[in-house]
């Protein structure tokens, strides 16, 4: 539980910072039809080579929602709490994946042989750098790749700027919280909910305390530990500045930051129009 207070997801970073005029359902609608067109050419690649493949469904918007400083949405607080129920939801889907019975029924050569299908051999990679120093590598094999240089054009390019870009919230999100405004619009917020009886100095204190409070919990009376929770947070980071302040900090460090990387931010936006067009067209002849 608790997912939701991560880093800002790709597809949210990269078309915030290209589509500010694009509400957030239709954000994650672009993203779930190129991840369908994804699904697609890799079913028909994997066909090809003599293997079955089940593309999974894309995300919903509401598990594509990030709340990285608090959730200050009372409606997707009242569903989901901080997300556990979509975290459960998650794990049913993975364990009903027909691929993982489709691999358990196959000998271990097969496995390896879908497997290297599907992921390439690893034997050629294109490597990022990403903000901080760490190397992520993905292989330009397969039909996972094969998909994305489909769809993208440029495969590299793609991997590269996609990579950095799904990277940078890792830079300026510190420089929020670090932030004496946004430090003092915590305060306001604590004193918001110690109003309603509830004591926590921040909101990632509830997620601290939040696998405690639940523990021995039954998975419904978990869910509406979360929900009164998450709803009071968001009540109160819309009663008092914090969630004001969270977001215009965030809009300014992260522009910051977007600017550094412009030429990336840029290449990432045309790359994924690019792909959303070249979606529409598959999915409208698929039809």
């Amino acid at each position: 539980m608790g997912i939701f207070r991560g880093s800002a997801a790709l597809v949210a970073t990269v078309l915030a910072a290209g589509c500010a005029a694009s509400t957030v359902g239709d954000r994650a609608a672009g993203a779930a039809l190129i991840e369908r067109a994804e699904g697609t050419f890799v079913v028909q690649c994997m066909a090809k080579q003599g293997f079955r493949y089940w593309p999974p469904a894309p995300a919903t918007a509401d598990e594509r929602r990030e709340f990285p400083y608090v959730v200050d949405d009372p409606a997707w607080a009242r569903a989901h709490g901080y997300g556990g129920d979509l975290v459960a939801q998650r794990e049913r889907r993975q364990a009903e994946d027909p691929n993982r019975r489709y691999l358990d029924a196959l000998s271990e050569d097969r496995r390896a042989a879908v497997a290297a299908a599907y992921g390439g051999t690893g034997s050629s990679a294109v490597e990022v750098v990403v903000p901080g120093g760490a190397t992520i590598g993905q292989s330009d094999t397969g039909c996972l790749a094969e998909a994305q240089r489909t769809l993208y054009g440029d495969f590299a390019a793609w991997v590269r700027a996609s990579t950095v870009t799904g990277n940078l919230s890792s830079l300026y999100q510190p420089k929020v919280t670090g932030d004496p405004r946004f430090q003092k619009a915590v305060t306001a917020w604590s004193g918001c909910m110690h109003s309603a009886g509830l004591s926590y100095a921040s909101p990632q204190q509830i997620q601290q305390k939040l696998p405690e409070l639940t523990d021995g919990q039954s998975p419904s009376r978990a869910h509406r530990t979360e929900v009164e929770l998450a709803v009071a947070e968001a009540d109160c980071a819309l009663a008092t500045p914090l969630s004001k302040v969270a977001r215009d900090l965030d809009r300014q460090y992260g522009d910051e930051i977007r600017q550094q990387y412009r030429a990336e931010v840029e290449t990432t936006e045309r790359l994924r129009r690019d792909a959303l067009g070249r979606a529409e067209e598959l999915l409208a002849r698929n039809s």
